[in-house]
C-alpha cells in the first residue's frame, strides 16, 4: 500500500513539474510573440500612420513607454484593447484621397506583404483598424525617410543615444525594432534573404534580451546584419569586425570544400621568413580544424553568397592580437605544424606590381584595361579605350576584378549607332512603404557610326562587386562581349546607409539591379559565359 502511495505521489510531482515547465515555456514564448508583433505594429505605424509618419511623436519614446505593458498581456482581447486604445490616442486617421488614385507605376509583387495585418493574433476589430491605416496611409514628405539621387531610400531624423555602455533591455529591443523595420520596408531584396524575415525577428528577440556585455551586444547585431545575406553589409565595430588587428604575411583563397590555400603574399620577405609558400593548404589553426572555424564564424561574415563570404574571411581565420599563431598545413601531401608571425597592417606592404601598369597591349593587337579607381581617372579610361578601339582590332580585355570608376563612356565609344538595354532598376516607393516599382529599362551607347568589331572580354571574380557588377552588365550589353571568371559578389546597386542608435554604422543594398528581362543579380552575381575555378599548378 505504501509503495502504491509512493507511486501516486511521484506521478503527481511529475505532473506538477511538467505543468510548471509547460507554463514557464508558454510564458516565455508568449512574451517573445508579444514583442514580435509589437515591434511590427510599431514599425508599421512609424511609416504608415498619417500623424506618426509626419513626425508629430517621439516614436522611440512611444516604444520604450509601451514595451513593458506589452510584455505582460496574455489574452487576444487584452492585446487588442491595448492596441486599439494606443492607435486611437495617436489622432484621427482621415480619409486619404490620393492614396486610392491609380498609379502608372509597375510594382514588383515579390517584396510587399501586409497579410500579417489579418493575423489570428489580432481580433477582427484590430485587423480592421490596422487595415484602415493602410488605406488612408500618410501621403506627403515623411519624417523618417527620403529619396536619394539614385532612387534609393535615405534614412533621416533618427534619434541617437550616446554613452549608454551596454543599453538596457528596452533600448536593445528598440534598436532591433528600428533596424528590422527598416529592412522590412526598404530592402529591395528582402525576398532573397533565404529565410522569412519574420522568423529572423523572432529568433533575434531572445538574443537581444539575453546579452551580458557590450561585446556580446555587438556580436548579436553583427549576426542580425549577416542575416541579410548582402555583401554590401558591414558593421563598424573594430573589436567584432576584425577578429584581431594583426595579420599573417599571406592571403589565401578558400576552396568550395572550405580549405584555405595560400594564394598570394602581402609581403614576400616576411612570407619567406615564416616559410609560407603559395599552395600551402591550411588545415588547423591553434589546434582547431579550419572548417570548424569557418562554420562557427560564418554567422558574423555578411555576404550575398559563399564566394564573397569566403573572400571576406581573410581577416576571420588567421588574424589575432598576439604576435604569432600555430597552424597545421598540407604542403604537397606532407603535414607540417609550424608557428608563424603576425604583423600590423602597416608592416605588410601589399604587392602593387599588378596595379603599376593598368593599361597594356598584348601581342600588338589585344588591349588590356584594368579598371581600378586607385590610379585611373574617368578621363584616362576614356582616352585609352579610344586608343585601343583603333589599335587593338582583335580584342580588348576589361579586368573588373577590382572596384572600377563609373563610366558609361566606355560603351559609348565601343558601341554602334543603336543604344543597348543593359539594366532595370527596382526602386522603393516611399508613398507606399514596402512597395518597389520598376524603372524603365536603362540603355547605353549609341551615336557611333561604327562599333568596335573585336571581342570584348570581361574578367570577373568574387572581388567584382556593386559598381563592378554594374559596369560588367554595361559591357555585357555589347553584342561581341564574353564574360570569364567566377561568381561575383552579388551586391549590385546603390547602398542605403544605416546608423544604429549608438552611432554604430552599417549599410545595405538600397536599389534593386536586374537584367532587362528582370533577372536578379543579387546573391547570384552577374552572368558568366566561361567559368574559371582556381587550381593548384603542379610544378
Amino acid at each position: 500500500m505504501k509503495r502504491r502511495k509512493g507511486v501516486v505521489v511521484l506521478v503527481f510531482l511529475m505532473m506538477l513539474f511538467q505543468s510548471s515547465f509547460s507554463q514557464s515555456n508558454y510564458t516565455e514564448d508568449n512574451k517573445i510573440e508579444n514583442i514580435k508583433y509589437f515591434s511590427k505594429i510599431w514599425g508599421y505605424l512609424k511609416y504608415y500612420h498619417p500623424i506618426v509618419a509626419s513626425g508629430k511623436f517621439d516614436w522611440d519614446e512611444e516604444f520604450l513607454r509601451a514595451l513593458p505593458k506589452i510584455s505582460t498581456l496574455e489574452t487576444k482581447e487584452e492585446k487588442a484593447a491595448f492596441y486599439i486604445n494606443w492607435i486611437d490616442s495617436l489622432g484621427e486617421v482621415k480619409v486619404c484621397k490620393k492614396c486610392n488614385e491609380n498609379t502608372k507605376k509597375e510594382y514588383s509583387s515579390k517584396n510587399f506583404d501586409l497579410n500579417w495585418l489579418s493575423s489570428n493574433f489580432f481580433t477582427p476589430a484590430l485587423q480592421e483598424k490596422l487595415r484602415n491605416i493602410e488605406k488612408n496611409r500618410f501621403y506627403g514628405k515623411p519624417e523618417f525617410v527620403s529619396v536619394g539621387k539614385t532612387g534609393n531610400v535615405v534614412l533621416v531624423n533618427e534619434k541617437t543615444y550616446s554613452n549608454l555602455g551596454l543599453p538596457g533591455e528596452s533600448y536593445r529591443l528598440l534598436d532591433l525594432a528600428r533596424y528590422w523595420n527598416t529592412i522590412e520596408y526598404f530592402f529591395p531584396y528582402k525576398y532573397l534573404i533565404g529565410q522569412d524575415w519574420d522568423d529572423v525577428l523572432a529568433e533575434m528577440i531572445p538574443k537581444f534580451i539575453n546579452v551580458n556585455s557590450e561585446q556580446d551586444y555587438n556580436l548579436v547585431r553583427l549576426e542580425l546584419i549577416t542575416a541579410l545575406n548582402d555583401t554590401h553589409a558591414f558593421f563598424t565595430v573594430h573589436e567584432v569586425n576584425n577578429f584581431g588587428a594583426k595579420w599573417i604575411p599571406s592571403m589565401f583563397y578558400i576552396t568550395r570544400d572550405s580549405i584555405p590555400i595560400i594564394s598570394k603574399h602581402y609581403n614576400d620577405s616576411l612570407a619567406k621568413l615564416n616559410d609560407l609558400k603559395i599552395g600551402d593548404k591550411i588545415l588547423e589553426v591553434d589546434g582547431i580544424n579550419v572548417k570548424t572555424i569557418i562554420r562557427t564564424r560564418s554567422k558574423y561574415i555578411p555576404a550575398s553568397n559563399l564566394a564573397s563570404k569566403f573572400r571576406k574571411f581573410q581577416h576571420a581565420i588567421l588574424n589575432g592580437n598576439l604576435d604569432s599563431i600555430n597552424i597545421t598545413i598540407d604542403r604537397a601531401g606532407e603535414t607540417i605544424n609550424k608557428t608563424i608571425g603576425r604583423y600590423s597592417a602597416n608592416m605588410l606592404n601589399g604587392s602593387k606590381s599588378e596595379l603599376s601598369k593598368p593599361f597594356k597591349i598584348i601581342n600588338e593587337n589585344i588591349g588590356y584595361v584594368q579598371l581600378n579607381t586607385l590610379k585611373i581617372s574617368k578621363k584616362e579610361v576614356t582616352k585609352l579605350v579610344e586608343k585601343y578601339k583603333k589599335n587593338c582590332p582583335k580584342a580588348i580585355i576589361f579586368d573588373v576584378r577590382s572596384y572600377p570608376p563609373y563610366s558609361t563612356d566606355i560603351v559609348n565609344i565601343l558601341g554602334g549607332s543603336e543604344k543597348q538595354a543593359f539594366v532595370r532598376r527596382l526602386l522603393p516607393d516611399i508613398s507606399y512603404p514596402g512597395k518597389f516599382y520598376w524603372e524603365d529599362t536603362l540603355k547605353s551607347g549609341g551615336g557611333n557610326k561604327e562599333a568596335y568589331k573585336g571581342k570584348i572580354i570581361i574578367l570577373v571574380n568574387e572581388f567584382t562587386q556593386s559598381r563592378g557588377e554594374y559596369i560588367t552588365m554595361l559591357l555585357q550589353a555589347l553584342e561581341n562581349s564574353i564574360t570569364i571568371g567566377r561568381q561575383t559578389a552579388g551586391a549590385d546597386g546603390t547602398v542605403t546607409r544605416y546608423q544604429f542608435f549608438d552611432n554604430k554604422k552599417t549599410m545595405f543594398t538600397g536599389a534593386g539591379i536586374y537584367y532587362p528581362n528582370k533577372e536578379a543579380t543579387q546573391r547570384k552575381g552577374v552572368k558568366i559565359d566561361i567559368e574559371v575555378t582556381p587550381m593548384l599548378k603542379v610544378l
